[in-house]
């Protein structure tokens, strides 16, 4: 059920517990009633890819909804398939980082965001130039035992750079073509419990940018690959990279 795959964070409770000194026990009020009506809610979660940075938090309006800190590569909520909960319509959220004299500026995600959907916001570019890309994450769970699989392109470069493909070691292919910076494809269906190694070449090219050596999905789930870092050497020390989380 989707209510199992979510985390609640417009509120907090505290349950006391009760302390038996001998045969005296407290009384206490009932606990409070957790809310499970999820039907007026959208889901979000946050991945930082926006190289140098290491303190983000996201905000709606100036009430946050992380806990600790979303560090470079780093995702919200922290477990892999889950979103927090927030009230569907035009919002205004925020990621930014709140350390006194940041150079972070703060990236607003201004939008409408639809009861029942899930969305991803992805950070790029740097911390000093912090940019955001918000995707609805349009899931299709399979009728079969395969997974799905799709692409975000959000490495930084102080330069013009080339589109990408995605390659596929096992199928001899390419899996995703000619990919645009700082964009995202669809989801696409990938056999799963297979292990696959894939590889980001700039386009039309046998030229390996970043390597992901192990890419196993599992049945019926669904993965985001995302390739981040420093495009070119003079872009900065952070390496490039090609890794994943699960997305549903």
């Amino acid at each position: 059920m989707l209510a199992n795959k979510l985390i609640y964070t417009t509120g907090a409770s505290m349950l006391a517990i009760s302390l038996l000194i001998g045969c005296q026990r407290e009384k206490f009020a009932p606990p409070v009633k957790e809310n499970f009506e999820l039907s007026d809610k959208a889901f979000v979660r946050l991945y930082n890819g926006a190289v140098g940075t290491a303190r983000n938090f996201l905000y709606l309006n100036e009430n946050p909804l992380t806990g600790a800190a979303v560090g470079y590569g780093g995702l919200f909520p922290a477990t892999g398939g889950f979103y927090s909960a927030i009230p569907a319509g035009q919002l205004n959220l925020n990621v930014k980082d709140t350390i006194t004299g940041a150079v972070q500026p703060v990236v607003p995600v201004a939008g409408t965001f639809d009861a029942g959907k899930r969305y991803t916001i992805f950070t790029y570019d740097t911390a000093t130039q912090a940019k955001q890309l918000t995707i609805e994450d349009r899931v299709e769970v399979p009728a079969d035992t395969s997974a799905r699989v799709r692409f975000v392109n959000i490495p930084f470069s102080r330069n013009a750079i080339p589109n990408v493909d995605v390659y596929s070691k096992r199928r001899g292919a390419n899996v995703f073509s000619n990919i645009s910076l700082n964009s995202a494809t669809d989801f696409i269906p990938y056999e799963a419990a297979q292990t696959d190694t894939l590889y980001v070449r700039e386009t039309g090219t046998t030229t390996n940018l970043a390597t992901m050596n192990t890419f196993a999905p599992a049945r019926k789930r669904s993965y985001t690959i995302v390739f981040r870092g420093a495009y070119g050497a003079s872009s900065g020390a952070t390496a490039r990279t090609l890794t994943n989380f699960l997305t549903y």
